[in-house]
């Protein structure tokens, strides 16, 4: 298999001395595939704000106003986040977990789907 070289080595990131990741099987999971746009962009504000232990604390309407996104789909994407234990939220925080080992599937994202395929 070939190794790509970095096409601006001076520009190869590097994880800086605040903290985030994104766990690269969010992606090869296929954890994205049962998500919408408004579920996606809160899960990877939630990785980008939240501490070493996965900890958030920024207001809803902090959150909200970030994104973009009225308080009713805010809190839908929780909904959705946390039933597919992806967040946990205890008012006012926020943690993202470790992910699955395959995505929890609900009856939510299973009626979504069913939709999109009609």
């Amino acid at each position: 298999m070939r190794h790509p070289h970095p096409i601006v080595p001076s520009k190869v990131r590097s994880l800086p001395g605040s903290f985030s990741w994104i766990d690269r099987r969010i992606l090869t999971g296929h954890f994205l595939h049962y998500l919408n746009r408004e579920e996606i962009a809160l899960y990877f504000f939630l990785v980008t704000a939240s501490d070493r232990q996965g900890m958030s604390f920024y207001s809803l309407g902090k959150i909200g106003h970030a994104l973009g996104m009225k308080e009713v789909e805010l809190r839908s994407a929780i909904a959705t986040l946390r039933e597919l234990e992806l967040i946990a939220f205890a008012y006012p925080f926020f943690q993202v977990l470790a992910l699955p080992e395959r995505p929890v599937l609900n009856k939510k994202v299973i009626k979504r789907l069913c939709q999109k395929e009609v």
